[in-house]
């Protein structure tokens, strides 16, 4: 079955903003890449035992969260509403894409000089799971 791995990355303004733009189309296509299969039929992934052509979704959004201490591990955890609305869009974002909230295109277009690698073109207004509501996304893609 279908193991969901969620990453979260805590995003600075400016500079790493950017980086994790681009970090996050480097993935997609990273893994992408390793999704054709090689002369004996098989795929990178099918010989980890993992399905032949996974698809990997990353969904990227801006704002406050709270650094928490988790009291099993004592390492930090990360809580908030803005957690649970980037959680709530990678679901809908189709396999080997990039999706980002309004918060991040808008961001990522401006502040403090817009990202050049890559740009946010608009989808539309879209349902996100868990019926979290509907709302405005973007396509990551990487300019040439």
């Amino acid at each position: 079955g279908k193991v969901p791995v969620r990453l979260t990355v805590r995003i600075r303004l400016g500079e790493q903003l950017r980086q994790n733009g681009l970090c996050a189309l480097d993935l997609v296509e990273w893994s992408a890449g390793h999704s054709e299969p090689g002369p004996d039929g098989e795929t990178y992934w099918s010989r980890l035992g993992l399905p032949r052509a996974m698809r990997i979704r990353v969904a990227l959004h801006a704002g406050p969260v709270f650094e928490c201490m988790d009291p099993l591990t004592l390492g930090p955890v990360f809580e908030g509403a803005h957690i649970n609305y980037a959680a709530r869009i990678e679901p809908v974002t189709p396999g080997n894409q990039v999706y980002a909230s309004e918060a991040f295109a808008a961001l990522a277009a401006s502040w403090p000089a817009p990202c050049n690698e890559f740009g946010c073109e608009y989808v539309g207004r879209t349902s996100l799971a868990k019926k979290a509501g509907e709302y405005p996304l973007y396509h990551v893609r990487r300019r040439t």
